[in-house]
């Protein structure tokens, strides 16, 4: 559901300049000149955001391989049955699979 709220008068121009305060304020945190570009800017930070989600991802991926790789090398053998025991730090389960 929606609300809608109603100012009229001296409160409409005071929320009114509420709004553009926090606006200038957004403008001058994420550097952009005028207030006008906001949108794009968030976007274009958005995106960025993204992009280096994903790239921290991969490599989190990329270091757990390598790991595991190195686990690897270190086969033991007890009465003829070999087997690999090894403690190895991840940032998560999820990490492991």
């Amino acid at each position: 559901t929606r609300r809608i709220v109603a100012v009229t008068g001296r409160e409409a121009f005071l929320a009114y300049r509420d709004q553009e305060d926090a606006l200038k304020e957004v403008a001058a945190t994420i550097k952009s000149p005028q207030i006008k570009e906001v949108p794009n800017k968030v976007e274009s930070l958005a995106q960025q955001v993204r992009d280096l989600q994903k790239e921290n991802t991969a490599l989190k991926e990329k270091a757990t391989a390598a790991a595991a790789g190195d686990v690897f090398k270190d086969v033991k053998d007890a009465n003829g049955i070999r087997y690999i025991a090894s403690q190895v730090q991840v940032s998560d389960a999820g990490a492991l699979r």
